[in-house]
């Protein structure tokens, strides 16, 4: 009796470890263990993609619930954006979103590939015939490209301020497009100037005035130098909203994005300026700093 105990004892963990095995494999593969991806990854039919036109349209369709990853990246900007999901329909809309501090570029191949865990990848390439249009991303204020030489009005006379091309006289080249404006001065004063952007109201562009889904984002760059003094400053119906950016700890291009809403801005639609205050941080320190791609995002910020 004890040995037909112990058999049947046995047999019944042997089931139970059989199925939680099961059980698990199947949550991780799906009920098929491994679907099967019945439409192939499909993009614009064209192998040349014109942002000033569309953007491109990424789809697959898969039997089953599954993890999938599709990856975009730039033979030459090194630019990289990503997609992920579990399901079984997949459909992503690109306009040229980057995922990190490079940016994808007119003129540069891509190569997208789709992936999952069962099949093996599929990669198309595809030629970006213009840069993505950000308008269609956010609201861009300014990239300050296509200008030329512009100071920044301030009370101190020995304010040097100008749009600089690439490398021209600097060590870190622009990281999106060519050009970016740069400031530089040996001020006597705590105060040396402004950068005041107007626009047309953010509602109209982004869709929303919700101050908790609109963010700020700006490409910033200390050139190297510890003692700049650097305020963000929005301008709602006569209020200032101020940011104390933290210039001394930037090393290199950074991009800031900040939440309206934890700027203390009430109505996102009222906000009529964007205004960059510098000056040094110690009297007789200079001040020297890059900004590029000033741009409003709705949601979310312009990198995750």
């Amino acid at each position: 009796m004890k040995a037909y105990h112990f058999i049947l004892m046995t047999l019944l963990a042997s089931v139970l470890l059989w199925g939680c095995k099961h059980n698990n494999i199947e949550n991780q593969l799906g009920p098929d263990y491994c679907s099967v991806v019945e439409t192939p990854f499909k993009r614009n039919p064209k192998d040349t993609l014109d942002f000033a036109k569309w953007g491109d349209t990424l789809s697959a369709k898969i039997s089953g619930n599954l993890e999938w990853n599709i990856t975009i990246k730039g033979r030459t900007s090194r630019a990289v954006k990503r997609f992920s999901g579990v399901s079984a329909d997949v459909l992503n809309y690109w306009l040229g979103e980057t995922d990190t501090l490079a940016f994808f570029a007119k003129d540069e191949w891509c190569d997208m590939t789709f992936s999952n865990n069962c099949q093996p990848s599929q990669t198309k390439p595809v030629y970006l015939k213009s840069n993505p249009n950000y308008n269609k991303i956010g609201y861009l204020l300014d990239d300050f490209e296509g200008k030329k030489l512009k100071y920044i009005q301030g009370k101190s006379n020995d304010t040097v301020s100008s749009i600089y091309q690439g490398l021209d006289s600097l060590s870190f080249p622009a990281i999106q497009g060519k050009k970016f404006l740069r400031v530089a001065a040996l001020p006597r004063n705590w105060y040396v100037g402004d950068y005041n952007m107007n626009f047309v109201k953010i509602l109209p562009n982004l869709g929303t005035s919700d101050p908790n889904e609109v963010y700020l984002n700006f490409l910033i760059n200390n050139n190297g130098n510890k003692t700049n003094a650097i305020a963000l400053i929005l301008k709602e119906t006569g209020k200032n909203r101020t940011f104390k950016i933290p210039a001394d700890k930037l090393n290199g291009w950074n991009m800031i994005s900040v939440k309206l809403s934890d700027m203390g801005v009430v109505d996102a639609n009222k906000v009529t300026n964007v205004i960059f205050s510098f000056g040094p941080s110690e009297i007789g320190t200079p001040v020297d700093f890059s900004l590029d791609f000033v741009i409003f995002t709705k949601g979310k910020p312009f990198i995750q």
